[in-house]
């Protein structure tokens, strides 16, 4: 019997393992089945002891084959391969490792993470980790490595960079499942589930003027990301709705870090503060509140007759005269809807998928009335 190819510049004992293989893999050799002795299988394929050693060795160690001591070598019963979902995002963790220095976004990332996972073990599937840290070509790189390994899905984190959209949709036309969760584009056609975050702005801008306030400033940064442009246009539609004209405060970060941001919105807030009506603050993100609160603290106007709000959980622990609205993203299931749509996806629809979930409104420290 000879399965070799003299021409090929392939070793002997892999024609040997790969011919092995392919019999399993077809169906040729069933699980539990017994191979010949090794010196019955060099004598067959005419090729050295040595040979069939190294050939049935690795297989042994890729999981094709196992020994019973004294028995022989048989065919292993092998579970289906695992699928993979690959997960694009920018950071776990702030370069100096700082909890001060945390961005505005990480906890909410390192939140849908930890979710996306135990949703993706409980599907039976493999998760693979790709971090970028804001760097486009990095991130690039991530796209490209998720394609060639043929992935069999991709959750993304988007990083709002425009160069990198054509590495999505090679993705998508490769047949692989892509859904951008949180953070995502309307720029070209892709699969997204999010916050309804133009609703979670509205509803809390429109609370934070039933409980009285005359005015409602809302601090934000770049609008570039499309979460952040649709609470800025929430706000602004529940101002014009109260018949109140908005305040859009851009606060502009003097760096990547929760810190930077923090420090940024106590000088805007501070401006805010000394220009007339305190009224109340809206904020995009927890380090901005941060900053807020700091210039209220400098005023010595924590005595409840400015209303705060923000997004995602703060950071701070105002008094309990001080009446709070926290707009709570719903991130857990946010995430299991993101490995829903990636692992259950089968091809066969074609309109793209997007789910805004609302978020709840909760109010702290007010009276019932306000509620």
């Amino acid at each position: 019997m000879r399965i070799f190819d003299s021409e090929l510049r392939v070793p002997k004992y892999v024609q040997l393992k790969l011919s092995i293989k392919q019999s399993i893999e077809e169906g040729k050799l069933k699980p539990h089945a017994r191979l010949m002795s090794r010196p019955e299988m060099a004598e067959a394929y005419n090729v050295s002891h040595i040979t069939v050693t190294k050939a049935l060795d690795e297989l042994e160690s890729e999981g094709y084959l196992y020994r019973l001591h004294g028995k022989g070598t048989y065919v292993a019963e092998r579970k289906p391969a695992l699928k993979t979902l690959s997960v694009i995002m920018p950071q776990l963790t702030h370069p100096d490792n700082s909890e001060a220095n945390r961005g505005p976004a990480l906890d909410v990332m390192l939140t849908l993470l930890h979710y996306i996972e135990d949703e993706v073990y409980s599907r039976g599937w493999s998760l693979m980790l790709y971090i970028h840290r804001y760097d486009p070509d990095r991130e690039r790189e991530n796209l490209h490595d998720a394609l060639e390994r043929k992935t069999d899905a991709v959750i993304i984190f988007y990083s709002n960079e425009p160069k990198n959209n054509e590495c999505i949709e090679e993705l998508q036309d490769a047949g692989i499942p892509v859904v951008m969760t949180d953070l995502y584009t309307e720029s070209f056609d892709v699969d997204y589930v999010s916050t309804d975050n133009y609703y979670g702005a509205y509803e809390a801008t429109r609370k934070l003027i039933e409980m009285g306030f005359k005015t409602v400033h809302y601090l934000t940064g770049h609008l570039e990301s499309v979460p952040l442009a649709k609470r800025c246009a929430g706000y602004e539609a529940a101002m014009k709705d109260c018949g109140k004209a908005p305040d859009v405060q851009f606060v502009e970060s003097i760096g990547p870090d929760a810190k930077a941001w923090e420090e940024s919105s106590r000088r805007v807030s501070n401006e805010v503060l000394k220009s007339g009506e305190p009224g109340a603050f809206l904020a995009a993100f927890p380090s901005l509140l941060n900053g807020i609160w700091a210039a209220i603290k400098e005023m010595h106007l924590e005595n409840g007759s400015v209303g705060l709000g923000c997004f995602d959980e703060p950071e701070i622990e105002p008094q309990a005269n001080v009446r709070l609205i926290k707009i709570v993203q719903p991130l857990e299931r946010m995430a299991r809807e993101s490995v829903k749509a990636v692992t259950e996806h089968d091809g066969s629809h074609t309109e793209k998928l997007r789910i805004l979930l609302k978020p709840d409104i909760e109010v702290v420290n007010v009276d019932e009335k306000d509620k």
